[in-house]
This record gives C-alpha cells, structure tokens and sequence, in this order.
C-alpha cells in the first residue's frame, strides 16, 4: 500500500503470527521531542497525513498501524487483540524510535478513537509510568471511566443522567453489534464501502478528503481485523488506573462528535494528577477536517 505520508520511511517489526509497520521521519536535526501517532477504527496511519506533514520539520514523528489493519498483519486469535498485548506493539514502536535516536527527550503521545481509547490504557499502566511525556486524545475516551459513568447515570434515576447515557448508547451501538460471531465481517466485507461512506457522512468529512476515495480493499484492511478490537473491549475491558495518572494529558472533545457524545467525558478529569480540556466545534474526524487548528494546538507541546 502507497502510503501518503511523503517523505516518511516505513519499517517492519516481524513476528511469527504478526507484523507491526510504523512509518516515521528522518532529520539530521535529531530533534529532542517525538510525536507517536495512534490511529482508530477503521482507519490507518494516513489518517495523521496533516500532522505528519506539518510537524515533520519540527520534531519527529512517527504513525503505525495497530495490528492486523492496513500495512500490519495481525494474528489469528481472539486473544491475540487484547488491550495488554496490543499495548506490546507500543513498546515495541517506542522502544525502537528511542534506539534509533537516543537524543529524544519527551514523547507526546496522540490517539484519536480507538487509538485514544488504546493511549489511555497505555498511560494508566503504573508499570509503565516514565515512558510517555505528554498524552493527548480526541474522539476517544477511557474506557473503563465510560463503563463505569455510564452504569451510574443509568442507575441515578436523574432523567438528564439517563439521557446522557442512553444517547451514547445509541451513537456507539456498534460496539454491540461487533460482538456477535461472523456477521459482523460478514456485512464489512459485503458491504464495507457503504458503511465507511456512511460513517464519513456521519462525521461529516470533507468531500475533498482522500479517505472518500479509499477502495473496498483498502476499506477491508483497516477494519475487517479491527473488530477484534472491539470484541476483547467488551470482554476485557481495561481497568481504571488504582492510582492517579501521572502523564500530562489534554483531552480534545470534538462537539459535533457523531460517535462519542461530549457528555461522555464528564468527569474524567478525576483520573490524572494534570488534565486539560481542549474543545473544537468539528465532528469525529477533526483531526483531518480542522487540521490547522488542531496542529496549532499540538505544537504547544513542543
């Protein structure tokens, strides 16, 4: 696959039952902060193309697809897409871009939908703790802090509360959906073109995004596997941090959000020692749509 990261060099991480392609820069300036963007569902690491692009002369930067979408080949278990093991690849990508320049002082971690949800369990680990120097979310959110908000809005009796999580429901069914065997493939696979057009209409992308052109086998790679994702969520989800987490984080909510609900991330502030909030009045792809203002936002972390 062609990626449309210019400039970029791709580098494989092989393994017996899966591969992990991270895509990253090279300077001679041997910048002391990198940029490690994460992507979602179902998406690939050209979904950072705007950011990559700008910041790629002021840092270093890096994108991977998660395992088994797009450029990465996942393995064939279930088990093989739990949070713990996918958190693996993160050391992996880390570890390596550390090796590769040892001048790298602060990570400013990026996660946008499923990889937000990914950077928070990341982040939350304890053992982990020292790693990443700054984290930053958008359309994503900590998934046991949703779990557990929305199991106490259902149960307040509080009409307003009940609402609140009711309507999330309602913009997240498919995680749902994804739990049942087989058809969920099944429909990605028959009707995968449809449905990610939707999606894009949902979230109200810009017709003149490359994302509108992406064919059918393209569309199967990013999201066929994925699913999985969705499945070891709901079967295991990650637990809330026993600890305040120490990372700094900035957690943008997108208002127009066709898919989290900005109600959502009501008090998830109670979670980190240092949290901020950034609001954008764009929807699920904000990233892509309102790249000037969301790139002028991250470089304040350089």
């Amino acid at each position: 696959m062609e990626s449309l990261l210019k400039s970029i060099i791709k580098t494989s991480f092989e393994n017996k039952s899966f591969s992990i392609a991270l895509f990253h820069n090279v300077s001679d300036i041997k910048p002391k902060d990198l940029f490690l963007f994460v992507h979602g569902f179902p998406d690939s690491h050209e979904t950072w193309s705007h950011q990559v692009e700008y910041f790629k002369s002021k840092a270093y930067v890096a994108a991977f697809d998660l395992r088994g979408t797009s450029d990465s080949h996942g393995p064939r278990s279930q088990k093989g897409y739990s949070i713990e093991e996918v958190l693996k690849d993160f050391d992996l990508v880390i570890n390596y871009l550390k090796k590769q320049n040892p001048k790298i002082k602060k990570i400013h971690l990026v996660g946008h939908d499923w990889g937000a949800i990914l950077g928070w369990a990341y982040i939350s680990d304890k053992t982990r703790v020292g790693k990443i120097g700054s984290y930053t979310a958008m359309g994503g959110i900590h998934s046991g802090h949703i779990i557990k908000e929305n199991l106490l809005k259902l149960i307040s009796f509080n009409p307003s509360k009940l609402f609140q999580a009711l309507d999330q429901f309602s913009h997240s069914w498919y995680v749902y959906f994804f739990q049942l065997p087989f058809f969920p493939e099944a429909s990605l696979t028959v009707f995968n073109n449809y449905i990610f057009k939707k999606a894009l209409a949902m979230a109200q992308l810009p017709k003149s995004d490359p994302m509108w052109r992406w064919r059918s086998a393209k569309i199967d790679k990013a999201g066929s596997n994925a699913i999985k994702l969705y499945r070891q969520l709901v079967r295991n989800p990650p637990q809330l941090p026993d600890q305040l987490i120490e990372v700094p984080v900035c957690q943008y909510i997108f208002k127009q959000d066709a898919f989290v609900r900005p109600a959502s991330f009501e008090n998830q502030q109670d979670l980190c020692k240092n949290y901020q909030v950034a609001y954008f009045d764009c929807n699920h792809w904000g990233h892509r749509s309102h790249f000037g203002l969301i790139n002028e936002q991250l470089e304040k972390l350089l």
